[in-house]
């Protein structure tokens, strides 16, 4: 779905849910029923270049933490 949206010129973000107890009462869901994500979309606000920076360039500007600090092999 994301591909296809980005095909489209259309940006997205799946997002967690902070209390989803709430959002299926919202909803109404049954309660065997659950959101297991939520999905963002938009147009972005101005076009990206992804080619405008080299790759490392983008890397900092995220401003992510590093991989091993999120992530061990067992």
């Amino acid at each position: 779905m994301m591909l296809a949206a980005w095909n489209e010129g259309v940006v997205s973000c799946p997002d967690g849910i902070a209390n989803p107890e709430c959002l299926a009462e919202l909803l109404g869901l049954e309660a065997d029923e659950q959101v297991q994500i939520v999905l963002s979309s938009g147009y972005p606000a101005r076009p990206r270049d992804p080619e405008a920076r080299p790759p490392e360039e983008w890397i900092r500007r995220a401003d992510r933490r590093p991989l091993e600090e999120v992530a061990r092999h067992l």
